[in-house]
C-alpha cells in the first residue's frame, strides 16, 4: 500500500493558531524578516486593531514563500546561520481576520480565515495579486482579531534588533549588548560572537544552569529576555549558530552539544581569568574579590587546577549561632 499524504493538511491548518499562544511574537517575527532583508528602518504603526508594517530591506520580487509553511526561501548565508523555521507570516494569519502584502511582486490580499480553513482557497490565493502596485521594500496591513489588537505591541522584545524601529511615529529607543553589559569583568568571543562574563559567587557549574539563566541576543531576538536582572553570561550572537533557540518561539536555549561546548569554553575562561588573579602575588586584591574567585575555582576547578593555586582559605563557621551558610557568621 502506497501512502498518499505524509500529514493531513487541513487538520494542521484548522490547529495552525492554537500553535501560537504570544501574539507579541509576531512583530519579532516581522523584525526579524526586515533584519534578514538587509533592511536599516521599520515602522510599525497600530491603530484600531490595524497592524501596518514596512522595512526598507530588499523585499521580494516572488510571493509564493509566503504561503509555503516551512519554506523561507532566504539565501544560503541565512539558511545556513539563523535557521529560518518559516513559520512567522503563518502566525499572523492566525491572529488576522485580512492580511495585505505589497512589494516588488506587486499587491497580495489574504482572508485568513478562508486561508487556514478552506484548501481550495489556498491553491488559488495568489491568482487576485495584483502586480501593479509595488514597492521596493516590504509592506504589510494586518486587520488583527479583536482579542489579540490590545496584546500584539511589546517593545522589549524588539529593542535589540540592529534596526531604526519607528511604533507609532515615536522612535523606539534600541540596546546594544556592548553598551548594557560592557562593564562586566571578562569580555570575551566565542565562534565570532562577543561574550559578556560576570564573576559571581554562584555561577553556572552544569550546562543546564547555563541554558536556564544566561542571556543571548539571537540575531536580535532575546531569549531568556528579563529587564529586572543582568545574568552572569551573555552572548551576542551575529554569526553563525553558537547555540540551538528552541523553536518556534526561541525564548529558551536547547541543551545539545552546542551549548555542552559553549558551557566548556565559559568555564574554561573563568577558571583560567581566576587562576591568574589569585596565583598573583604582587598585585592587591581585596579579600572579597579574593574569596570570591576562590570559591568559583571550588566550584568549577578541577583537581590539577585546585593543585595550580599559590593561595588557599578556609572557612571557620562559629558554632554557637544558628546561621545559615553565607549569613555572614562565617
Amino acid at each position: 500500500m502506497q501512502l498518499q499524504k505524509t500529514i493531513n493538511e487541513d487538520r494542521l491548518f484548522n490547529l495552525l493558531p492554537y500553535f501560537f499562544d504570544h501574539p507579541s511574537s509576531v512583530l519579532v517575527e516581522i523584525a526579524q524578516n526586515a533584519v534578514r532583508s538587509g533592511a536599516t528602518r521599520l515602522d510599525i504603526t497600530l491603530e484600531n486593531g490595524v497592524l501596518k508594517t514596512a522595512d526598507n530591506g530588499s523585499g521580494a520580487d516572488n510571493p509564493e514563500s509566503l504561503f509555503v509553511l516551512a519554506d523561507s526561501n532566504w539565501p544560503e548565508d541565512v539558511e545556513e546561520n539563523q535557521k529560518p523555521a518559516g513559520w512567522g507570516l503563518f502566525f499572523l494569519y492566525s491572529i488576522s481576520e485580512e492580511v495585505v502584502f505589497t512589494s516588488r511582486f506587486g499587491t497580495v490580499n489574504v482572508d485568513c480565515k478562508r486561508y487556514l480553513a478552506d484548501d481550495e482557497y489556498r491553491l488559488c490565493v495568489l491568482e487576485g495579486m495584483n502586480p501593479d502596485m509595488r514597492f521596493d521594500g516590504f509592506v504589510i496591513e494586518a486587520r488583527l482579531r479583536s482579542e489579540v489588537k490590545d496584546k500584539v505591541l511589546d517593545q522589549e522584545l524588539l529593542q535589540w534588533f540592529p534596526l531604526d524601529i519607528i511604533i507609532n511615529g515615536a522612535c523606539l529607543p534600541g540596546k546594544k549588548a556592548e553598551e548594557q553589559f560592557g562593564d562586566y569583568g571578562i569580555k570575551t568571543v566565542y565562534e565570532g560572537n562577543p561574550v559578556y562574563i560576570k564573576l559571581d559567587c554562584s555561577f553556572y557549574d552544569i550546562p543546564e544552569k547555563l541554558a536556564r539563566e544566561m542571556f543571548v541576543v539571537w540575531y536580535g531576538i532575546p531569549i531568556n529576555h528579563n529587564h529586572r536582572w543582568r545574568p552572569s553570561v551573555i552572548m551576542d550572537v551575529v554569526n553563525g549558530s553558537p547555540v540551538t533557540p528552541v523553536l518556534p518561539y526561541r525564548r529558551t536555549v536547547k541543551h545539545d552539544g552546542k551549548l555542552d561546548a559553549f558551557w566548556q569554553f565559559v568555564r574554561d575562561t573563568v577558571v583560567r581569568e581566576s587562576v591568574s588573579v589569585i596565583n598573583d602575588l604582587k598585585k592587591e586584591i581585596s579579600f572579597h574579590e579574593l574569596e570570591k574567585r576562590m570559591k568559583i575555582i571550588g566550584a568549577l576547578g578541577t583537581q590539577d587546577e585546585l593543585n595550580s593555586l599559590d593561595r588557599f582559605y578556609v572557612e571557620v563557621y562559629e558554632p554557637h549561632h544558628d546561621g545559615f551558610y553565607g549569613s555572614g557568621r562565617d
